[in-house]
């Protein structure tokens, strides 16, 4: 959360999402699941079918992820939807933020081989209000990007790797 999430939300979030979800990302107090990958979608994310449907002040959203790490103690998840499907598949995206305790929300541990804290994530039916959206309805795909590359960053810290050389160096 605190190197991907939070900086997206610093980017793309409004006033109140930012006063309310950033300082407690930075104690350390939220934690997020990533709700991306679908099952038939393989590696393109773009072909989403989980459905974010507005209903008045909320959406209405049905369908599942796969491949959730850390669902199982994360406070929220950072999910991916579909709210227009009548746009191409890339600009009919919105992401949300949205607590896990929301009703309607079932985490499944998915059984692998080895030890992974990887979930099924279900929703069923679930109201969110739309002030849950991050960034603009159906611009989704910026921010998606934006977290991805946030993420990227992180899975390969310059730090980690001139520590790694130089203590290579010094064991040769």
């Amino acid at each position: 959360a605190i190197n991907t999430i939070g900086p997206t939300i610093m980017q793309f979030g409004t006033a109140a999402q930012k006063s309310d979800l950033l300082p407690r990302i930075l104690r350390g107090e939220l934690h997020f699941g990533v709700g991306y990958t679908e099952s038939g979608s393989g590696t393109d994310l773009a072909s989403l079918t989980t459905r974010a449907v507005c209903d008045g002040d909320d959406y209405v959203i049905d369908g599942q992820k796969i491949f959730t790490t850390h669902a199982q103690d994360a406070d929220y998840i950072w999910l991916a939807t579909r709210t227009n499907a009548d746009v191409p598949k890339h600009e009919g995206i919105s992401m949300l933020a949205i607590d896990l305790k929301t009703p309607g929300i079932r985490v499944d541990p998915m059984h692998l081989l080895s030890e992974h804290d990887i979930n099924t994530v279900f929703f069923d039916d679930v109201r969110v209000p739309v002030t849950t959206v991050v960034g603009k309805e159906n611009q989704g795909w910026r921010l998606i990007t934006s977290q991805l590359n946030h993420e990227r960053v992180t899975l390969c810290s310059a730090g980690l790797l001139a520590q790694a050389y130089e203590e290579t160096v010094a064991w040769t």
